[in-house]
């Protein structure tokens, strides 16, 4: 049975929401404080809670998401791709999996209707739609008919290339399009709201004849599987590590060390991103609780200023519950008000943020205003509201009315004692959010002052992906990308032109090597990197002994080499490296050239990377046909006109030829360290607002108690004390909790900093510069806030100073 409350209870309710609402209106600065303290708590804590849902948390948008696995190569701790031979074997022998694809990320050119321009292709085998465990919108995935040799070319559209190049035709099944410049038919048009690793514009199905199939050293396959119902993760990971001995065995050892892991995909996706997203989830953390001790250091004050008020009420009658239900009544105004406005800026913000992000994020198109992150808000609103309100209700209506009235000031010794340590509190986690602030900001300064080993400034580039139709013969090809330079070279305000096969910053596969004069039993790689003689010129990349490439350096001439710094060192330590011989083993036979120089180390990877041995090839002269080449134009005068220029050159060798990644080599730099910047950026607004809190923290304590004092302070002024006096009882009211928050905070930093190792660069978890600079912020927001009530103290009339009882 269900009792209804009377409606003299009701009555009351009403009287005591409106009274509350009255006082709020009274007490403005109160209001607009806790509320705007609250709101921005929440709004920062909802808007992180969304990125840590939508890319940590939030499931694949698969069917039985958890069971879709990566399948890594591990040899000596170290991650790779699986080669096409290991990928081969593994596919026959699992019997843990119900499906298993393997798939290489292409850059073609898509024309036919409108005008050629690369794309994202994926190259995928036979069962990777099985893997992701999906129907078509469209028509069909692939059969196994697709996938043998002499086949006709097929492709899948995803539905955004449905719809930007075809205009959501539905008559598109059956259309033939050129695709790397072969006709291909479309037979199938993804869903809208598909999954795919690499986010492809198109698929197409891989060649079962290809020579990369059967290649063991070559790790160019990512692989996919789907564990089936009957066994866990855990059980399929052991069968991998079991088949990995028996493959490495069969194989003769080509690719020793062999070990394969299975990682669920979901994981393995976001395993670079999640430090940094549980570091800012931490950060705006702590952000929350610092607002929650200034916010009941805010009510504390409150409760003291109507002490007397509250002691008066009680005295005529008044009951403590119904005190302490007026109170709560009122502060949960307060904190549900500022906790709507909160979620409601949080979920609001979720757009900026996503924009914000940078490229390396995963899944950012996942963030959205979630009902779950509303439920969030809300929930840290209520939770709010229960720890603040409700506590501070009882223990205000707990007050002796006696004891208040006969007491000259509004608060007592207990609650400045409970105000100062809210305000350490404050000051302890502002500065271990400060001290990681700085440690990443000295990261990112550290990083943007490395020698990246090239020159950036006055440099476009862009990307050329040739298609295997019309340029499968090597001659063909080098002879496109010759003349395409010679065009571009000739252009006003051009200094210098090539092209390389890796931009640096970017990133590039490491490759198995045997220096001349090496045992059998080492083991070397190096990153290869395939240019024309032009390259080094375009960046302004040193020769530090013996030659560059010459325009003799082609097909059939004796093969050559370069090698970075870094390479000769670790090759041929101590020895001249120019004159060895260095032989590939990676692509196919082995491939021996002569080194003739040696070159300026250049960060391949990142600036924030170390530095890896590089062997660079003539374009004209590498054995595999390398279709896809960046182009790098040194030149100057206007970005515009020059790249209307590039594509004019380019366009008059081949009108059909897509040019993709239009970028200058400064945005690439600004785009390799765009994480660490977008952690500082949001980490320093994190702290901002800490800081601040903390000061209206340091500055509420303060100005208290200057204002209980102002008695005592009129009996010092008549008796003569001087304005130093003063400042030194006005700051010692400060300095206590703050010094002890100091030191509070530098002990818990150096603990927690610890866990920030993997985010740090060219700078230690327990910097000691960092940390003086943390003691001498803190130290001048401290005095800075004492500035006022020290200013008041100093302005204090000693004869109405000792007027006051």
């Amino acid at each position: 049975m269900f009792f209804l409350p009377s409606k003299q209870v009701m009555t009351s309710l009403a009287f005591d929401v409106r009274y509350a609402w009255r006082m709020l209106l009274k007490h403005r600065v109160l209001t607009v404080s806790a509320v705007c303290t609250m709101a921005l708590a929440i709004a920062a804590n909802t808007a992180i809670f969304s990125l840590v849902y939508g890319v940590l948390l939030k499931p694949l948008p698969l069917p039985d998401a958890a069971r879709v696995v990566r399948i890594e190569e591990q040899h000596r701790g170290r991650r790779l791709n699986l080669t096409g031979a290991t990928f081969l074997d593994l596919h026959d022998r699992a019997r843990t999996l119900d499906a298993v694809a393997a798939y290489r990320i292409l850059s073609p050119g898509l024309s036919d209707p409108g005008a050629p321009e690369q794309v994202v292709a994926a190259e995928v085998s036979r069962e990777y739609f099985d893997v992701l465990g999906i129907a078509p919108g469209e028509g069909r995935w692939f059969s196994s008919t697709d996938f043998g040799a002499g086949a006709p070319r097929r492709a899948v559209l995803s539905d955004g290339t449905w719809r930007r190049r075809f205009g959501s035709d539905p008559m598109v099944l059956g259309k033939r399009v050129s695709i790397d410049g072969a006709p291909t038919e479309v037979i199938g048009v993804a869903p809208a709201r598909i999954f795919a690793p690499g986010a492809p514009d198109v698929w197409i199905p891989a060649s079962s004849s290809s020579s990369l199939s059967r290649n063991r050293r070559a790790h160019l396959f990512t692989v996919i599987g789907r564990v089936n119902r009957t066994h866990s993760v855990g059980v399929a990971g052991r069968e991998l590590e079991a088949l990995a001995s028996g493959i490495e065995r069969d194989s003769g050892s080509v690719d020793p060390d062999l070990s394969l892991v299975a990682t669920p995909l979901q994981a393995r996706m976001v395993q670079n991103a999640r430090p940094a997203i549980l570091m800012l989830w931490a950060g705006v953390s702590l952000v929350m609780l610092i607002a929650a001790a200034n916010l009941a250091n805010l009510l504390l004050t409150h409760g003291s200023a109507r002490a007397r008020e509250l002691s008066i009420r009680l005295a005529l009658g008044a009951t403590r519950s119904r005190i302490a239900r007026q109170l709560a009544i009122e502060s949960g105004l307060l904190t549900c008000a500022g906790g709507l406005l909160g979620t409601t800026l949080g979920v609001w913000s979720v757009p900026a943020l996503r924009a914000a992000l940078p490229g390396s994020i995963p899944r950012a198109a996942d963030l959205t205003g979630d009902p779950l992150v509303m439920i969030f808000g809300t929930g840290m609103s209520l939770a709010m509201a229960l720890i603040l309100a409700l506590p501070f209700a009882l223990r205000s209506a707990a007050r002796n009315p006696i004891e208040t009235l006969r007491s000259r000031t509004s608060g007592g010794s207990a609650q400045s004692r409970s105000r100062s340590i809210l305000v350490t509190v404050e000051v302890t986690l502002t500065v271990m959010l400060l001290a990681g602030t700085g440690l990443l900001g000295r990261s990112l300064w550290s990083v943007l002052r490395v020698d990246t080993g090239f020159k950036a400034d006055d440099v476009l580039t862009f990307r050329l992906s040739l298609p295997a139709a019309k340029y499968s013969d090597a001659a063909a090809h080098g002879a496109f990308y010759e003349a395409a330079i010679e065009r571009i070279a000739a252009s006003t305000g051009v200094v210098a032109v090539g092209a390389t096969g890796a931009l640096p910053l970017t990133g590039t596969p490491a490759t198995t090597m045997v220096p001349e004069g090496s045992r059998a039993s080492e083991q070397f790689s190096a990153d290869v990197v395939t240019v024309t003689p032009g390259f080094f010129s375009a960046l302004r990349i040193p020769l530090r002994q013996g030659r560059l490439f010459a325009r003799t350096d082609l097909k059939g001439a004796h093969a050559v080499a370069l090698v970075n710094e870094a390479a000769a060192r670790r090759f041929w330590p101590g020895v001249n490296a120019v004159g060895r011989t260095i032989t590939m083993r990676d692509w196919g036979a082995p491939y021996q050239a002569e080194v003739v120089g040696v070159v300026a180390d250049v960060h391949q990877a990142g600036a924030d990377a170390d530095v890896a041995p590089a062997v660079y090839y003539p374009l004209a002269q590498f054995p595999e046909t390398t279709l896809t080449q960046s182009i790098v134009v040194r030149a100057t005068g206007s970005l515009p006109r020059i790249i209307s220029a590039v594509k004019d050159h380019v366009w008059a060798v081949d009108s059909s030829q897509p040019i993709a990644s239009i970028r200058t080599m400064d945005e690439i730099m600004s785009a390799s360290i765009a994480d660490r910047r977008f952690n500082v950026l949001l980490l320093t607004g994190f702290t901002l607002a800490a800081v601040l809190l903390s000061a209206l923290g340091i500055y509420g304590i303060v100005a208290f108690a200057v204002a209980a004092r102002t008695h005592e302070i009129g009996i010092r002024l008549a008796l003569g004390a001087q304005s130093r006096d003063l400042v030194v009882l006005v700051l010692s009211h400060g300095a206590r909790p703050v010094a002890v928050g100091i030191v509070a905070g530098i002990g818990g930093a150096m603990a927690v900093s610890r866990l920030l190792q993997t985010l740090l660069f060219g700078v230690g978890p327990t910097d000691a510069a960092t940390l003086v600079g943390v003691v001498i912020a803190i130290a001048l927001v401290a005095t800075a806030a004492c500035a006022g009530p020290i200013r008041r103290a100093l302005r204090t009339d000693p004869l109405i100073a000792l007027r006051i009882e």
